[in-house]
């Protein structure tokens, strides 16, 4: 299992039922400045049967791409302000600060993004 995981989930209708899909996103051990995205098999299953798929987080980007475009790449380039995780088999105090900072960093370019397309 990879260690410092964030999973970020997407409500969407699959066959007019509300279902949610998650993305698995890591830090690239290879390069610091990509973050992988990943769907496990069940979520992949779910994108799969999504037919629209610009559905899926379309008021959100990860590393100015969409979420769509993230999942096709597998990966994007991490936002500057984020700082680099290592993962360890228990994560210290300072990692899961550094968890929480990607993720907020993520809601808040989301929120954003949303406030500048539908105003407020």
């Amino acid at each position: 299992m990879l260690q410092g995981i964030i999973k970020v989930s997407f409500t969407v209708k699959i066959a007019d039922r509300t279902e949610k899909i998650s993305i698995l996103l890591y830090s690239d051990g290879e390069n610091s400045s990509k973050i992988k995205v990943e769907l496990d098999e069940e979520n992949q299953e779910k994108f799969d049967k999504l037919k629209d798929k610009s559905s899926l987080g379309k008021n959100c980007f990860l590393g100015g791409k969409s979420v769509i475009q993230a999942i096709q790449d597998k990966e994007f380039i991490k936002h500057g302000s984020c700082k680099s995780i290592t993962p360890a088999s228990t994560p210290t105090l300072f990692e899961q600060a550094s968890v929480s900072n990607v993720f907020d960093s993520l809601k808040d370019q989301c929120t954003q993004f949303q406030k500048y397309l539908f105003g407020g």
